[in-house]
């Protein structure tokens, strides 16, 4: 970079750019530091939760399990804050159609109306405004562009207030994501496998209904807090393993999606069916990692690791978030009971939920402060 100095020479500039890991906080480093090694964890996901089971590849060790899911509290944050966007997205069409009346149609009801008052004799009901159609041409374009349209004071400010909102749940989904798997990969180690699935077509199938719990974006961060910790995600093709159709004995057993336990005849186990697929997955052994279809199931593995459920079938499994007693939360590991934890509260809900009150912005709360300083200086003096 350069620029002209006043005596008319040139004087030159030499800037250096130092791509490094970036600033990490001391307990981030601790933590990744202090990551279990030797270990490799099996995850299963779904559209509205995640099974992970993860055991010591050599030696001796306990089986660790976490079961994610969004609790019912979760889902009705969720629900209000859904309505809540739709009123606010209502009442910007209500305001741009009050501001461009003459750039809409009148809708079926209200034209019904002006022909009933026409055929009486009656003058023509002026509409403020109408809820038909944009005014459009032959092609479907509209006569005059949006970024035309005339905006009142209170479609800016509503449209400011949801593009805030919406970014907040933005964030705070993105730092759920980074939290759990922060959690995860503290208790479960660094080497992950997963299968090899399309979540796109999850999408498609579900719509919406994947919003709430992300596991794309779930499964993204495990990835990168793996890769930051030394280890990495494998992934497993399903034509290969087919892990939700196996048993750990190596037996097949066939399952459709309404079937949610694991139940196996030839060896007795009867477990969760994600948590039955997730220890499959960590029991996969690759050619060439970075060749999903050169997966394939260790059979000596999974017997090595069914013989530590048996033995672990009187304890309890451990629970990866604290703040809740294992021994309330999880069961036996064989016993087919339905081990859940919960999203973090702080994380996955919004920032206003039904039953907290509403609290003011920064800038109304600044504002609020500085009248009531006026005010009381107003009666002092």
């Amino acid at each position: 970079m350069r620029d002209r100095k006043a005596c008319g020479g040139w004087r030159y500039y030499v800037h250096l750019m130092i791509l490094g890991p970036g600033y990490q906080p001391d307990s981030t480093r601790q933590r990744r530091a202090a990551v279990a090694v030797g270990r490799v964890a099996g995850i299963d996901g779904n559209v509205s939760k995640l099974a992970v089971v993860s055991a010591p590849r050599i030696g001796d060790g306990p089986v660790e399990a976490d079961y994610v899911s969004v609790t019912d509290a979760q889902k009705a944050a969720a629900e209000h804050a859904d309505r809540k966007a739709r009123q606010r997205q209502k009442a910007l069409d209500r305001s741009r159609r009050n501001s461009n009346a003459d750039q809409y149609q009148l809708g079926k009801r209200q034209a019904e109306r002006a022909t009933r008052r026409a055929a009486a004799g009656l003058a023509p009901k002026r509409v403020l405004a109408p809820i038909g159609q944009r005014v459009c041409d032959a092609a479907g374009k509209p006569t005059r562009p949006y970024r035309r349209d005339q905006l009142s004071a209170s479609y800016r400010r509503i449209r400011a207030e949801h593009a805030a909102e919406s970014r907040a749940a933005s964030q705070a989904k993105q730092a759920r994501a980074r939290n759990l798997a922060a959690r995860i990969v503290a208790v479960h180690g660094a080497t992950l496998v997963t299968e090899h699935v399309d979540m796109r077509a999850w999408a498609r199938l579900w719509g919406r209904g994947i919003s709430l719990f992300s596991p794309g974006m779930l499964m993204a961060a495990l990835a990168a807090e793996a890769a930051a910790c030394g280890g990495s995600m494998l992934r497993a093709g399903t034509r290969q393993t087919a892990l939700s159709q196996h048993c750990l004995c190596g037996a097949r057993v066939p399952k459709t999606l309404a079937d949610r336990t694991h139940s196996c005849a030839a060896c007795g186990l009867t477990w969760d069916r994600d948590l039955t697929s997730a220890a499959l997955a960590a029991c996969v052994s690759f050619a060439d990692p970075s060749d999903p279809a050169t997966a394939r199931v260790n059979q000596n593995l999974a017997d090595a690791l069914a013989r530590r459920l048996a033995a672990q079938q009187e304890g309890q499994l451990r629970s990866t978030v604290t703040g809740h007693s294992p021994a309330s939360r999880w069961q036996s590991a064989t016993d087919g009971s339905s081990n859940t934890l919960p999203l973090p509260e702080d994380a996955s809900a919004p920032r206003r939920t039904p039953e907290q009150a509403r609290t003011l912005g920064r800038r109304r709360k600044r504002a609020k402060i500085t009248r009531e300083k006026h005010d009381l200086l107003r009666v002092n003096s």
